[in-house]
């Protein structure tokens, strides 16, 4: 379905842009509407995640 390719589009796009935020220190997890749609384990976003960072965003 076009419309849930533009969804996790868009859900992996933020996912990337709170990567980059979490790095530099200003975002502290993932959102988790983010990591629901994308269907990703939550354990390989906690390994991607800056050391201290837990990926269990709201």
């Amino acid at each position: 379905m076009e419309n849930e390719q533009f969804l996790r589009r868009a859900a992996s796009a933020a996912l990337r842009d709170y990567a980059k935020r979490m790095s530099e220190g200003r975002e502290t997890s993932f959102p988790r509407w983010a990591v629901e749609m994308l269907g990703m384990p939550l354990r390989t976003l906690q390994q991607q995640a800056p050391k201290g960072h837990l990926a269990s965003g709201g």
